[in-house]
């Protein structure tokens, strides 16, 4: 079984609360998930790059940004292998 590991770019709140972004970098590094801060998105916010497993991808999306699965699947189709 082999790992595969998947790219996804989102508009991330950062700079706002210490506290929090601080649990939000921890939530990271607990499941493996790499970041990369881009540069600032539409809504004034960094565009983050954010690279792991699918299953802990979508966890975050579900956890932190608060997107169900259908939204993910739309928003986010390579998670799940299509292009």
């Amino acid at each position: 079984m082999s790992y595969v590991e998947h790219t996804i770019e989102v508009e991330t709140v950062l700079g706002e609360n210490d506290e929090f972004d601080n649990s939000f970098y921890a939530y990271l590094d607990e499941y493996s998930i790499h970041h990369a801060v881009g540069d600032v998105g539409d809504s004034g916010f960094p565009i983050v790059k954010y690279t792991g497993g699918p299953i802990a991808l979508c966890n975050m999306l579900r956890e932190r940004f608060g997107l169900e699965d259908h939204d993910i699947q739309e928003l986010y189709p390579n998670i799940y292998g299509e292009k």
